[in-house]
């Protein structure tokens, strides 16, 4: 049988970046971290035995780089891991020295396109990082990738006995985590009131979209606001202090994490990447991820006109 080429691995740099995703939390690590998956998969393809599963052998390469990454970094977070919500207080400084979750932007090639986009989403992404790294490894092979037992024992150099153990420890503790289904295609109408909302600084058009479970969180700020009260004071903070300016807004589309989202520009500057959840029609979570760095990542997809 004829080795593998390099371009017979390349198809599966998509899948493997966003296992790596899911793995750290982070799109940056993922993308160093897929690089290094396919650089030791070319250095030892010779070495493969079963030319017809190269896949299972690169996510296996890429699991256990990312363990590795983990013992080194550790885990990232979200502001509502760090204390309860703010209430009716403003935000503080900013905490750039912690490492957040970042989004991951789910519109840069056609073989994105065609990827399933459910396991990408922010609110799963956030819930596995409260996992340890072994019940986030064992929980992603085996109910994302679908793997048995036995192979996900084998990637791991463990036993059955301990992924099963380790699988039903991550479920139990992924059944705390908010994760209903999201509307899949919401009303363009939601959308638009939304953008408009922005566009005006018309906080009683945002608060009429929001669900009474709503939430809002800011990386890298630790406050988050939960309920349309709670964020209807903070806008109304946000919207009207000195400085803030009336300026022009843009609100560009941009898939992010499998959902809705938006590239905000104010007064053509980078201001905030939007994630939205959204279910029966009311958005039950913004998050608002103010560090402009991230628009390099999407610059593909950006603009500000």
């Amino acid at each position: 049988m004829s080795q593998l080429s390099y371009a017979q691995l390349e198809v599966h740099r998509e899948a493997i970046r966003r296992h790596c995703y899911r793995m750290t939390g982070s799109y940056y690590e993922a993308e160093d971290l897929v690089q290094e998956t396919m650089l030791r998969a070319w250095r030892g393809l010779a070495t493969l035995r079963d030319q017809a599963a190269p896949g299972s052998w690169l996510f296996r390469i890429a699991t256990n780089l990312c363990l590795s990454w983990l013992r080194r970094k550790g885990r990232r977070q979200m502001p509502p891991e760090l204390g309860p919500a703010a209430g009716s207080a403003a935000p503080g400084p900013r905490a750039d020295e912690l490492d957040w979750v970042t989004p991951y932007p789910t519109d840069l090639g056609p073989e994105a396109a065609v990827l399933a986009d459910e396991n990408i989403r922010l609110a799963f992404v956030v819930a596995l990082q409260r996992l340890p790294a072994r019940q986030r490894a064992v929980l992603l092979l085996r109910e994302v990738l679908g793997w048995s037992a036995l192979q996900t024992a084998q990637s791991l150099d463990t036993t059955v006995a301990s992924v099963n153990s380790a699988l039903q420890r991550a479920r139990l503790t992924l059944r705390q985590a908010d994760l209903a289904p999201l509307d899949s295609q919401p009303e363009p109408e939601v959308l638009n009131r939304y953008v408009s909302a922005w566009k005006n600084l018309d906080v009683e058009g945002l608060v009429a979209l929001l669900s009474q479970d709503s939430t809002m969180v800011m990386p890298p700020y630790r406050e988050w606001y939960r309920g349309p009260e709670e964020i209807r004071g903070l806008m109304t903070w946000a919207w009207a202090r000195p400085g803030r300016g009336r300026g022009v807004s843009h609100m560009n589309p941009l898939g992010l994490n499998g959902q809705c989202g938006f590239a905000h520009f104010l007064d053509g500057r980078p201001h905030t990447l939007q994630v939205l959840d959204i279910r029966q029609e009311l958005v039950r979570s913004i998050v608002l991820f103010h560090q402009p760095e991230l628009f390099e990542t999407f610059h593909q997809a950006l603009r500000s006109d």
